[in-house]
């Protein structure tokens, strides 16, 4: 899966010429943490419909139990 962060988030948007990132064509599980989305002055509702909008400790979650590797790009 892949989590979106700081300004990554960018990429769990649907871009103002109605465009998305190809990211999100992946077919993996695809997660934005809310409070880096509510930070840029976006609401969760503009995020993807394939994208969940996650918080905090559900990111603590997924990474302790959901996936056994971590890479940080």
């Amino acid at each position: 899966g892949i989590i979106f962060v700081a300004n990554g988030v960018y990429h769990a948007t649907t871009k103002e010429n109605g465009e998305a990132s190809s990211l999100l064509n992946k077919t993996l599980n695809l997660y934005a943490l809310s409070e880096d989305i509510q930070t840029r002055g976006m609401k969760d509702a503009d995020v993807d419909k394939r994208v969940r909008v996650v918080n905090y400790s559900d990111v603590v979650d997924l990474i302790f139990n959901e996936y056994d590797k971590l890479a940080w790009i």
